[in-house]
């Protein structure tokens, strides 16, 4: 099954680069979306030298007064991928989220349309030493969810709405799916719960 990932992703190349070798795996294509002044997350997907991961610089973060407009990035990506492909599987994913090694073996044999797919469980880590360690996980309140730390979906014409912050535009667009299924796995998140909403300053 071949998925497209899309991550936004702003002043978070430090935490991204745990993740960037073992997601990419993954994935069949993988849009990370990040802003021009971003020059750090440039620099490591250059140096990664991952053929399957692709930049989107996009200009409109603070656009309309927004603080960081998460929302508009994703529709940003989702009007690439509806540009470039048809009825792809897309996998919406933030920056500090680790997929299991059994990823590929828990997917459904297909995704199927007005389906938005979820996880069971997300384990926190809050810092780089315990997610190292593997040490101190705690279980995210909201880790069987459809929020956007993980979304999976077949192509279709639903987008993520532009946004504020990062908060809000993920559950909207989860309201816009008929049925909701978790796929069994746990997935690992470096960092605590609502950090950064209001984009990442580093």
């Amino acid at each position: 099954m071949e998925i497209i990932g899309v991550t936004v992703s702003v002043n978070y190349s430090d935490i991204l680069a745990f993740m960037l070798r073992q997601n990419a795996k993954f994935l069949h294509k993988w849009y990370i979306v990040s802003s021009p002044e971003d020059i750090k997350t440039a620099e490591l997907l250059r140096a990664s030298n991952l053929e399957n991961v692709e930049l989107l610089i996009y200009h409109g973060f603070h656009e309309n007064g927004a603080v960081f407009n998460k929302g508009g990035a994703v529709q940003f990506a989702q009007n690439h991928i509806e540009n470039n492909y048809t009825g792809a599987n897309i996998l919406l994913l933030d920056s500090d989220i680790y997929l299991p090694d059994t990823f590929t073996d828990k997917l459904p044999a297909c995704i199927e349309d007005n389906i938005l797919y979820g996880v069971r469980e997300r384990l926190d880590y809050w810092t780089v030493e315990d997610y190292v360690k593997n040490q101190n996980p705690r279980p995210y309140r909201h880790g069987d969810a459809f929020v956007g730390f993980f979304q999976l979906y077949k192509q279709n014409t639903y987008k993520y709405p532009s946004s504020y912050s990062c908060s809000d535009c993920d559950n909207l667009f989860s309201r816009m799916f008929g049925n909701h299924i978790h796929i069994e796995i746990s997935v690992k998140h470096l960092g605590k719960e609502g950090d950064n909403w209001y984009g990442r300053r580093i």
